[in-house]
């Protein structure tokens, strides 16, 4: 009786002990050893497509301040062929200009005007802006300027021989002004040899 209880006590024993381990699995008769599960480590990807956005983002701004850079020589291209295109005023409207302000007696921008005129001339018209300019000073009491404007006329090439005359008959004038009468009678015989009348050199006493 007591080895029955003694038996049936070891069998508790072992079965109690049994509990407190964890199940096994695996064949320990032919000594292959289980190991551990290995835990695997997330594995972090990169964020590729922000920086292929980034790029993306960088190639077109490149892209666009290209756009830019080449568009600005084209509009400053532009603006010049407009100034190019843009129609000048000729000699006329600056002549025209003028004498607006010589009737409004602003002799200073007649002047401006004259000059401007003067250098837009063509070769047919050179004189007439000569002769009107020295009828200026001659208005302003500039008797020297006036003389040397129509000096040049009567020597630039382009006077024609009908005009010649008129310009020996004022510089002549110019000359008896200044009690220059020597140089006066000689344009006025010049003026006359080239056709002007009595009249025109009346006013100077060559006698």
């Amino acid at each position: 009786m007591k080895a029955l209880l003694l038996f049936t006590g070891l069998l508790m024993c072992i079965s109690i002990q049994a509990q407190t381990y964890a199940p096994y699995s695996g064949n320990k008769a032919n000594g292959t050893k289980v190991s551990k599960p290995v835990k695997n480590k997330p594995v972090v990807t990169e964020k590729t497509p922000e920086k292929e956005n980034i790029n993306s983002k960088m190639t077109v701004s490149k892209t666009d301040s290209a756009k830019n850079e080449n568009s600005k020589p084209v509009v400053a291209e532009t603006t010049r062929e407009n100034e190019n295109t843009k129609p000048k005023e000729s000699y006329r409207d600056y002549m025209t200009m003028a004498i607006e302000q010589l009737h409004q007696k602003d002799y200073q921008k007649a002047l401006d005007f004259y000059g401007l005129a003067l250098g837009v001339s063509t070769p047919e018209s050179t004189h007439i802006v000569l002769k009107s300019r020295a009828i200026l000073y001659a208005i302003m009491k500039e008797d020297e300027k006036a003389v040397a404007d129509l000096t040049k006329a009567i020597q630039y090439k382009g006077t024609p021989e009908t005009q010649l005359a008129i310009l020996y008959v004022m510089r002549a004038k110019m000359y008896a002004n200044n009690k220059n009468m020597d140089l006066a009678c000689k344009d006025a015989a010049r003026a006359k040899a080239l056709g002007a009348s009595y009249e025109m050199i009346r006013d100077i006493d060559c006698q």
